[in-house]
């Protein structure tokens, strides 16, 4: 077992937990194409930055595009060129995979240093099997990235030695981790890393901490960043868009953002944590009883992890994913919490019971519904589903799996560390079923891919380039895999009489036909063919083959 006297074994757990990580992540980038609507729309917004010389300003199909930071789509724009701009999903997920891997070593770096070798190593076991943490790595989204920022800054500032003099290097690295996240996320960084520096200085009574990290000139150089890229966008988009954008990404956003939820949503979903949420249970009992005098090595994290919570949950938007930056700390206060226990060869008899009994069942379950599939291969079509032998395999091997690790378990003698390690086993086995089985087995109903190539064909057959999106049928996540331009026409340019500049070819979602069918055929369209995207019906309008457009 890994203890503070221990470090070699420690060492060689950490190396091969992140290298099975990074291993799932990379196979599972591989797996399936680019679903939803983000990945889709960052995708675009990349590609359209190769070829252009302001790569300040960003556009999504031509229109100035304010909603994030520049940084994570010249990355991305970069991984697109290694392949000539063509789409490449591992290149996509891989900036977000390394993010990902870099989040989990410098947690575990964290807990080693800042507490022992133990409470390091339950950290990294943690973090990997948090659905929230190993379901977003492998992901082209911004979240796991700046994760990675955020703990790179905490990092640099919890693990240098008490009354240490802060070298130029990390120093550097704080400031790199802020930038990266500004750039980003935009000053959401400032949120979660703020908290730790705070309470510190409070504790100390003095803000020469915050002066020794070069406060000033680390601020003064984030402020001048900023300007510099508000400048090149107000260039080219004038000085009103920067003030919209920095208006409405920031106080609009907190006031009026979109994913509108009640103030108690985290709180309803807070199992993104799970298992490892369950540790906080008795923490949470343990800080209450002693909240006179709160012990000051958990405090750090609790600030990393519970301001940001009461502050995201006053606001108007809410996401499971904006929680993302706070799974390094969350993790590491159940293990600051758990080592003491662990190290004392506490037994927990029950849950390893408990765990036995869940594998067991589960590992059956599977091998039931592999039997099932054998017997009426058609459940899986039914179902939307394409599973492909190799799937069938991994399925199998993950059942045999869950049964053998009950057999494991029931001969164990119920010792914490074992059924942390069990317990971890277990998550990343229904992680491997939803990533390498159900994820490539439903890729055919969620990807855009194949009506991406349907309207590509149609264009091509007219000789044109170009389409319209109708309202929602003009966003990225219907035509990412298109070589085409697509003109997004919302409310306003879909009145009597149409304007004579439209695209010869149009596309309307399904739901929304019967706002437009006569309109459309005043103008001279006509249904010419029907598409979908993961359950999205989308109409294909055309008007006569030799009305090109202008």
């Amino acid at each position: 077992m890994p203890t503070a006297t221990n470090p070699k074994s420690s060492y060689s757990r950490i190396v091969f937990l992140a290298l099975a990580a990074l291993a799932y992540w990379l196979l599972n980038a591989a797996n399936h194409d680019l679903w939803g609507p983000d990945e889709t729309r960052y995708t675009q917004v990349a590609r359209e930055l190769l070829g252009r010389g302001n790569w300040l300003l960003l556009t999504l199909h031509g229109e100035p595009y304010d909603e994030k930071p520049p940084l994570p789509f010249w990355i991305l724009a970069a991984m697109l060129s290694l392949k000539g701009g063509a789409i490449s999903e591992l290149l996509l997920r891989l900036p977000s995979i390394l993010a990902g891997l870099a989040t989990l070593l410098l947690t575990y770096d964290i807990g080693r240093k800042r507490y022992n070798a133990m409470t390091g190593w339950l950290a990294a076991v943690m973090l990997a099997t948090t659905p929230v943490f190993i379901d977003n790595a492998a992901l082209v989204r911004l979240d796991m990235p700046l994760a990675a920022w955020t703990t790179l800054s905490i990092w640099a500032w919890m693990t240098r030695a008490k009354d240490e003099r802060l070298g130029a290097l990390r120093i550097a690295l704080f400031w790199i981790g802020i930038l990266g996240g500004f750039f980003t996320k935009g000053p959401i960084i400032l949120l979660f890393v703020a908290p730790v520096m705070a309470w510190e200085c409070l504790a100390a009574k003095s803000w020469r901490p915050m002066r020794a990290i070069g406060i000033f000139w680390g601020l003064a150089t984030l402020a001048i960043a900023a300007v510099i890229w508000f400048i090149g966008q107000a260039r080219s988009a004038g000085i009103n868009f920067v003030f919209n954008q920095i208006h409405d990404q920031t106080v609009q956003r907190f006031n009026e953002g979109a994913h509108a939820a009640p103030f108690y949503y985290y709180i309803e979903h807070f199992y993104i944590f799970a298992p490892w949420v369950l540790i906080l249970i008795p923490l949470c009992r343990e800080l209450w009883r002693s909240r006179k005098v709160l012990p000051r090595e958990g405090v750090a994290l609790l600030d990393w992890t519970l301001i940001p919570l009461i502050i995201f949950s006053i606001a108007h938007g809410k996401r499971q994913v904006y929680l993302l930056p706070l799974a390094p700390g969350v993790a590491l206060l159940a293990a600051w919490y758990a080592a003491p226990f662990v190290e004392r060869g506490l037994h927990w008899r029950r849950a390893s019971q408990a765990l036995t009994a869940l594998a067991a069942v589960m590992g059956s379950a599977f091998l039931l519904l592999l039997i099932a599939i054998h017997i009426r291969p058609s459940l899986i079509f039914n179902a939307g589903m394409h599973f492909h032998a190799v799937h069938i395999l991994i399925f199998a091997a993950v059942a045999a799996g869950l049964l053998a690790l009950a057999a494991q378990l029931r001969k164990s003698d119920g010792e914490l560390l074992k059924s942390i390690h069990a317990l971890a086993l277990f998550v990343a086995a229904c992680v491997i079923c939803e990533g390498l089985v159900f994820q490539p087995g439903a890729n055919h109903s969620h990807t855009p891919r194949y009506f991406s190539q349907q309207l590509e064909t149609i264009l091509k057959s007219r000789g044109e380039n170009k389409l319209g999106g109708v309202k929602d049928a003009g966003i990225a996540e219907y035509h990412v895999y298109g070589n085409y331009k697509v003109m997004e026409l919302g409310r306003d340019a879909m009145t009597a009489p149409l304007r004579k500049d439209l695209p010869n070819v149009l596309v309307v979602r399904e739901d929304e036909r019967k706002k437009f069918d006569d309109l459309l055929a005043q103008a001279g369209y006509a249904q010419f063919e029907r598409g979908e995207v993961d359950g999205d019906g989308l109409i294909i309008y055309a008007r006569p083959a030799l009305a090109k457009t202008p």
